[in-house]
């Protein structure tokens, strides 16, 4: 699978994360999620439907830098890298189970 910008948010599912969103809720610097993101790409190869989109986005200080966005397919493929803990943050914090007290995983 190739990273690619003109991704749109119903080609994933509608958009519900970003790298910027796993990074803060592992506690991991955004530069290292990306390269995981970027090897879960490579390792998935070409798939019929792609899950992550790399896009450009504007930060606080005005710089244009570089983000994934990924539905549920792409949080549960990078929570899947991690611990069970990160697993459990992760789903914790999708928009469908956020502030359930159950999650199946």
């Amino acid at each position: 699978m190739t990273e690619n910008n003109s991704i749109t948010a119903a080609d994933l599912n509608q958009i519900r994360m970003t790298s910027l969103d796993i990074a803060e809720l592992t506690g991991k610097k955004h530069s290292n999620v990306i390269r995981d993101i970027r090897q879960e790409i490579e390792s998935i190869g070409e798939i019929d439907q792609p899950i992550f989109a790399l896009v450009e986005y504007t930060d606080s200080t005005g710089r244009t830098l570089l983000r994934y966005e990924f539905g549920r397919a792409g949080a549960m493929q990078m929570s899947l890298r991690y611990d069970a803990k990160t697993r459990y943050i992760v789903a914790q914090n999708m928009p469908e189970t956020k502030g359930k007290s159950q999650v199946i995983i």
